[in-house]
């Protein structure tokens, strides 16, 4: 109860949440596929950049695109 004691009422403890999750989803965000689409660009890349560099074994740069997969 001394938690509650310092932090106030669970209602008002409440709407402050509640007031901030409505605010937070007024912020601009990044669209879903814009996300889904960078991490394929990402991951597109990454593959490539595997296969391009020379220290690496063919055995290797398998695996590497089997893990990432």
């Amino acid at each position: 109860m001394e938690i509650l004691d310092k932090r106030g009422e669970p209602k008002k403890i409440a709407e402050e949440i509640f007031a901030h999750h409505r605010d937070a989803k007024k912020r601009p965000s990044i669209p879903n596929w814009l996300t889904i689409l960078l991490t394929i660009l990402i991951w597109a890349i990454g593959i490539i950049m595997v296969w391009l560099f020379p220290n690496w074994t063919q055995e290797e740069n398998f695996m590497f695109v089997l893990v990432a997969y």
